[in-house]
């Protein structure tokens, strides 16, 4: 999902993590493997910001899920996986 400047600005507020930037060739190689996100990393890989499936009814919730992990050490190659819950989530308001 592609988040909005409220929603990435309410996310950084609450977590502190910030996105890779649009106009970072790094944006541009995970658009390339992964279509049109907004992305972040962590020393786990790649993740990405979901509508939780219990925000019905209520304020909406994003959660994390990781969908690549580092290849190596160095941080400089990412592997594809199916995505899985980071096990963070952000209450929007």
């Amino acid at each position: 999902m592609k988040l909005d400047t409220n929603q990435v600005q309410y996310v950084a507020a609450v977590t502190g993590v910030v996105p890779v930037p649009e106009t970072t060739i790094t944006h541009d190689h995970l658009r390339t493997h992964f279509g049109e996100d907004t992305f972040y990393l962590d020393s786990e890989g790649a993740y990405v910001w979901e509508p939780a499936d219990d925000s019905e009814g209520s304020a909406p919730k994003l959660e994390a899920f990781q969908i690549a992990s580092w290849a190596n050490k160095e941080r400089t190659q990412l592997l594809k996986e199916e995505p899985k819950l980071k096990g963070v989530q952000v209450q929007m308001n």
